[in-house]
């Protein structure tokens, strides 16, 4: 079961979108097969930019969305409403830092050979 709430499963989407791209792109500019032999490098690559990609999309929802501040009239009191946009109950930006790692460590572990 996937849990969101907002906007947050664009966190999925776009990681996800990452790596198909990756996949297609390489495929289409080396020849078919290119990307299967060299998964690690090139999804690791692929991952990295949809990480990116989730962290500058969350970056763009929250600057859309700025809190609100509203003021009770009888008490005075100050209550502010964030729009929340997250995945697992983990806010997206936090997505696309996993993601951009994710794909560090997947590109490194395959130009190392493992």
């Amino acid at each position: 079961m996937i849990i969101w709430r907002g906007w947050g499963v664009l966190a999925a989407v776009t990681l996800f979108a990452g790596l198909l791209g990756a996949n297609f792109l390489v495929d289409a500019i080396a020849g078919d097969g290119t990307y299967a032999e060299n998964s690690l490098v090139f999804g690791g690559i692929g991952l990295a930019v949809g990480g990116a990609a989730t962290y500058l999309l969350a970056r763009w929802l929250d600057a859309r969305n700025p809190p609100r501040r509203l003021v009770d009239p009888a008490t005075g009191e100050e209550v502010v409403l964030h729009a929340r946009n997250d995945l697992f109950f983990i806010p997206m930006k936090y997505w696309g830092f996993v993601g951009i790692a994710g794909g560090a460590v997947m590109a490194v572990a395959g130009l190392l050979g493992f």
